[in-house]
């Protein structure tokens, strides 16, 4: 298939009639997440962590909160649309984005490369972990995080990029005002992606591409000073509890490393979460023996992507992008479980502004998952362009695309009673009416 037939929308191909091709991919992952999802649709409330709805979703004007926007639009929202119907769709919006984001991030001409990417953004231990502690804002900021980094724009053979610069500020603000840690994440990511354009720039677009950043960094100022400058000129406890976090906070609050296999295998496959340790929820890496498989097989596809895409000087910003997501997140993301990152950590924690705030530093694991991604789908993609024999090529795109299931089996149907002393997910309307209001963290851990 030549990139000419591929939709500028999604690269999947074009249909002269019927369904639009980005309205199936959004019920192919639908019908994905209900896989998960589903059980959790009957009658009542998810008391799960972080995620307790009552039947009021009240709107408390906060001017230094970023959430404030999401705090207003879930009230707006509640007047016709019951709380629990409400916390549900959030839980299944989040899977159902990050499938589809990964899709439309990962830019193969194979679809059966594509779906397996976007199957693992939804199928892996970081989702699981963050599911069972009912952190639907981490998820949701998470499900957006390839939708931003697909609005950044690719660069072209002469180093110019025509992508507009409020789309993506858009998408970041959009991670900030869901979630204020995963928005750092999401403007680490800015940066490394347009410093790696930068970089790799002609010397006459160089100045052009800098402009571009900049003209970026004012439109997310521009999009989020309703919240900043009242915290910055009010001194809101937030900004004082930011800047103010000493580094046992980190300890308090460090990666989970496994004994066995190490920080590195443990960040790189998606586990790690602090909350792992309290015992609130079956750890998938204690029922599957064979978890170090998933990490070990990104790498190598991953490295095997990269060395072939580094031929393309158009696909080198994002190689370098890919890059700095896989390695400088993943050190950032073992936080306290090393003498060198923990190093590097208290380092940030001290210099780097509000870097305090994101105690839970596992939360960088959303972003070296998105690299692992990345760089696996372009070497699986350039793996299956060897095999001659179709039948055996279709055998490996199906292996593909059903693996991620194998690595997050639990996530399947609900993770229903997986919480123990929770003998159901979901407490009735009855029980839930006693919650006087709706109460969930402005800013998650």
């Amino acid at each position: 298939m030549s990139s000419a037939t591929l939709d500028a929308d999604d690269g999947s191909p074009r249909r002269a009639r019927g369904i639009p091709p980005a309205m199936l991919r959004t019920l192919d992952y639908l019908c994905i997440s209900l896989f998960v999802t589903a059980p959790l649709w009957s009658p009542g409330y998810l008391l799960v962590g972080d995620a307790v709805f009552g039947p009021r979703i009240p709107f408390v004007y906060t001017p230094t909160s970023s959430m404030t926007m999401l705090e207003a639009l879930l009230s707006v929202i509640n007047l016709v649309v019951p709380s629990e119907v409400i916390e549900k769709l959030l839980f299944t919006a989040a899977l159902v984005l990050a499938g589809l984001g990964v899709h439309r991030l990962v830019r193969v001409q194979n679809q059966a490369v594509r779906f397996a990417a976007g199957n693992l953004a939804i199928f892996n231990p970081f989702v699981y972990d963050r599911l069972m502690y009912g952190q639907w804002t981490v998820l949701l900021a998470y499900a957006l995080l390839p939708w931003l980094w697909s609005s950044i724009g690719a660069r072209d053979a002469q180093g110019s990029t025509s992508s507009p610069v409020w789309p993506t500020a858009a998408w970041c603000t959009a991670i900030i005002g869901v979630s204020l840690p995963m928005g750092y994440i999401a403007c680490a990511l800015l940066v490394m992606a347009l410093s790696t354009q930068l970089a790799l720039a002609a010397a006459a677009d160089r100045r052009a591409c800098g402009l571009r950043g900049a003209r970026m960094l004012v439109a997310i100022l521009v999009l989020n000073c309703s919240w900043l400058l009242p915290t910055v000129w009010l001194h809101s406890p937030d900004l004082a509890r930011a800047l103010g976090f000493s580094i046992e906070e980190f300890y308090a609050f460090a990666t989970q490393a496994d004994p066995r296999w190490g920080v590195w295998l443990t960040v790189w496959g998606g586990h790690g979460f602090w909350a792992e340790s309290t015992g609130r929820f079956i750890l998938l890496r204690e029922q599957e023996a064979y978890w170090p498989l998933l990490p070990i097989a990104l790498l190598a596809l991953g490295v095997l992507g990269l060395a072939g895409r580094w031929a393309f000087a158009a696909d080198r910003p994002a190689i370098l992008t890919v890059l700095g997501c896989w390695v400088l997140s993943g050190a950032l993301a073992a936080g306290m479980a090393t003498p060198p990152t923990s190093a590097l950590t208290g380092f940030l924690a001290r210099h780097v502004f509000a870097y305090g705030g994101l105690r839970d530093t596992q939360k960088w694991g959303s972003l070296t998952l998105m690299g692992e991604i990345f760089a696996a789908a372009w070497g699986l993609d350039a793996s299956l362009r060897r095999f001659r024999g179709p039948l055996l090529r279709r055998l490996v795109e199906t292996g593909a695309v059903v693996a991620p299931l194998l690595f997050a089996p639990t996530m399947l149907w609900g993770c229903a009673g997986r919480l123990p002393g929770t003998p159901r997910l979901v407490c009735s309307p009855a029980t839930a009416s006693r919650i006087p209001r709706c109460s969930y963290p402005t800013t998650s851990t």
